[in-house]
């Protein structure tokens, strides 16, 4: 009896880290709706808890990272990332990847930016070597969203951090989006465009698509902001192709950026529709400057429209979230 309850835990233990896997798998191919997901990792856990696997119920917390992080809601993400901290500790390791996790939801969600410099100085201050660069990182990028030039010297630092660690892919794929929102917001805009298209090159070469237009997308903001519609116009093509239909950040982005491209060729009807539709997709999340970026963007194309009290409506809207997430240096 003792051998076959055995046998069952361990083929039920077995099955639930099968399921976490497969749903990720799934995810990434864009063949399983997220609430779908959620559900699936969830239904897992107890299975994992009641065999007391901390390693595994680490790697499930972190599954549902990823799921959280493609729906944009940042909250649950980062509950999750706490989680799993907690039991990597538990299995043994250092939780670098989950306390970085935790570092990047202070920056993109709803937290003031007051209260997410201090937890993310505390975050550095329990931070394994391997977690450093990336909460350094973040820890510079909040900073930037107040207007503080001495953001630009902690990005060298983590730099330097990644390269010590000879993390190259750490760079490319973290570090270099956080730079080109410091350098855009308190820096050199044309240095940021400088390095993100140089970052796109060796992603696309690498064959990493994903980060790719991921950072083509925040380059095409960039861009836009720069006046290079152009430029933009080419980096949003990259995302609008490439993007996965289940990440909800990159969906609402495109749209708000290409309506911006579409209203400036005096496509109105057309852009207006992908406007609203932004930020319809965006009200969904707790991505405060983000969801901001996409009312402007309905904002300036209400404008061309014609539509100057609508349109000064949306600029509101923008201004309250940013005020929200204290992101003084945006609103100047």
């Amino acid at each position: 009896s003792a051998q076959r309850d055995a046998r069952e835990a361990d083929s039920g233990l077995l099955q639930a880290w099968t399921e976490c896997e497969w749903v990720l798998a799934r995810l990434l191919a864009s063949e399983l709706p997220l609430d779908q997901a959620v559900a699936t990792v969830t239904s897992a856990l107890p299975a994992l808890q009641a065999a007391g696997n901390a390693r595994a119920l680490a790697r499930a917390e972190m599954i549902l990272t990823n799921i959280h992080w493609f729906a944009c809601r940042l909250d649950e993400l980062g509950a999750s990332a706490v989680r799993a901290e907690r039991y990597s500790r538990d299995a043994g390791f250092s939780g670098a990847a989950a306390i970085g996790m935790q570092a990047e939801v202070l920056y993109f969600g709803a937290t003031p930016l007051p209260r997410a410099i201090e937890l993310c100085a505390e975050l550095l201050e329990r931070s394994p070597r391997a977690a450093k660069a990336t909460v350094t990182t973040v820890m510079g990028a909040l900073l930037a969203l107040g207007g503080d030039g001495d953001a630009r010297r902690l990005l060298t630092s983590a730099r330097a951090l990644y390269e010590e660690a000879g993390n190259e892919a750490g760079i490319l794929t973290t570090w270099t989006p956080y730079f080109i929102e410091v350098e855009a917001l308190v820096g050199d805009p044309g240095l940021a465009t400088a390095v993100g298209r140089a970052s796109i090159e060796k992603l696309l070469a690498m064959g990493d698509i994903a980060h790719a237009s991921s950072h083509g997308l925040l380059l095409a903001y960039v861009l836009l902001d720069l006046g290079d519609d152009d430029g933009a116009d080419e980096y949003l093509r990259l995302a609008e192709e490439r993007a996965l239909p289940s990440d909800v950040y990159a969906q609402f982005l495109w749209r708000g950026a290409r309506a911006r491209l579409l209203a400036k060729a005096a496509d109105v009807e057309r852009a207006e529709g992908l406007a609203r539709d932004a930020v319809r997709i965006a009200s969904l999340t707790d991505a405060l400057r983000e969801r901001a970026r996409v009312h402007a963007a309905l904002a300036e194309v209400l404008r061309v429209a014609g539509k100057s009290g609508e349109a000064r409506a949306e600029l509101t809207a923008a201004r309250r979230l940013l005020r929200q997430k204290g992101a003084s240096a945006v609103l100047q």
